[in-house]
């Protein structure tokens, strides 16, 4: 499958599961997803099996001996459930199509930036969503007396999944921003950004407000010489004189934002799970737990689904080899960036940015990279994946980047 035609792919995917969140029925959206990803597994393994035979890659190795060991995974603790497939499995072909394959998937520029520009048409639709029949959350933004249970989350499941669309549909218009060559589109994407960051604000998500902080800040550190930098440091410098000026900005940073530092019980859940995992057996903590197990603890000692924490999460669930696996993507993806970067140091940058982005999320919330829930998903495509299929294009073909140091138009 060409990089063009899979990337297309992964996009429609999303998007199914995005608009069919928007029906409100969130056991039918389950439903669908079991259905759509049976499907996307059992197609995936049949359409790369005969191209695997073709790979000479160490990497493929070692992805064979973790499909090995997921599929025992699965079956000494799937239980034979249909959602046990998906969860070991999916991540087996996500990391076959994002690391072994990706040398024969590129997808050029003007192809990113169409999947960046449809994410910001999927984004608008939640963000106007939002103003016509959630108006109440931004009537009250800067009047709140609580924070929890405030959370602007749009038609979807959480605010923190909505929150995550926003950050990815900012970086998306920044991107597109610099490479709009009139003034009438630059002024839009302007207006789209200032609408997506009013939201932002409206999840209340810190997760989600430090991601695009980290990003920013990356790209500024790594990136070669261009206006962006300069948008950043404007940035910062109103937001910081908005908070010593006035009063309610100052008063909605601390006590809303931040939440004045309450962790939501977040640092007892991850100590308990970590102190539950120095008590496991040494199997236990080599391999894991398994995914319905640790539910089960999580939610009987502390009232959640998960440890909102996908590094402890995935100590828990796969043990030290499935954290070995999920700091291996992390760094595998890091190292491309770095690859790119001596070849275009603003696209490099970018991707790094991104990858960095991608860890602040794993830190804090329950999304994780390669694995098959929807917000997981993105996270993997829009940070990881199609990057690295960008990457190719520019490694293999020399791709002529707008960003690049003669052709800056940031």
């Amino acid at each position: 499958m060409a990089g063009k035609k899979l990337c297309n792919a992964l996009f429609i995917y999303w998007l199914i599961l995005v608009v069919w969140q928007n029906n409100g029925d969130y056991v039918g959206s389950g439903n669908l997803a079991l259905a759509i990803k049976l499907v996307l597994v059992l197609f995936l393994t049949v359409k790369f099996s005969q191209r695997s035979l073709a790979v000479r890659s160490p990497k493929l190795v070692i992805w064979l001996l973790f499909a090995i060991y997921m599929v025992v995974s699965l079956v000494v603790h799937g239980g034979g459930e249909s959602s046990a497939i998906i969860f070991y499995l999916f991540p087996v072909i996500f990391t076959l199509l994002t690391f072994i394959f990706q040398e024969n998937a590129e997808v050029d520029e003007n192809s990113y930036f169409n999947f960046l520009r449809a994410v910001i048409v999927v984004v608008s639709y939640m963000a106007i969503y939002s103003l016509l029949f959630k108006t109440s959350y931004f009537a009250n933004l800067f009047h709140l007396t609580s924070t929890y249970g405030n959370e602007l989350s749009s038609f979807l499941v959480s605010s923190h999944e909505y929150g995550m669309y926003l950050v990815f549909g900012i970086i998306s218009c920044v991107l597109c921003f610099a490479k709009a060559s009139s003034t009438k589109m630059r002024v839009l994407y302007i207006i789209v950004i200032l609408v997506f960051s009013l939201n932002l604000l409206a999840t209340l998500s810190r997760t989600s407000i430090l991601a695009l902080v980290v990003f920013g800040l990356t790209f500024f550190l790594l990136s070669g010489k261009n206006r962006a930098k300069k948008y950043i440091v404007a940035a910062i410098i109103v937001f910081l004189a908005a908070c010593i000026l006035i009063p309610e900005v100052r008063s909605f940073t601390l006590t809303v934002v931040f939440k004045e530092s309450n962790d939501a019980g977040r640092v007892i859940m991850w100590n308990g799970s970590i102190e539950h995992f120095k008590n496991a057996s040494i199997v236990d903590q080599l391999f894991g737990m398994g995914n319905s197990e640790t539910a089960e603890y999580v939610a009987t000692t502390f009232g959640h689904g998960a440890v909102h924490n996908a590094f402890i999460q995935v100590l828990l669930v796969l043990g030290v080899s499935g954290e070995i696996w999920l700091v291996g993507c992390i760094i595998s993806s890091l190292i491309n960036g770095i690859r790119i970067r001596k070849i275009d140091k603003n696209y490099g940058a970018l991707f790094i940015a991104l990858t960095v982005s991608a860890i602040s999320f794993l830190f804090t919330n329950t999304a994780c990279i390669m694995e098959s829930p929807i917000d997981s998903f993105m996270l993997t495509i829009f940070t990881i994946t199609i990057p690295y299929y960008v990457s190719n294009s520019i490694y293999h073909n020399g791709m002529e980047s707008k960003y690049s140091e003669t052709h800056i138009h940031w």
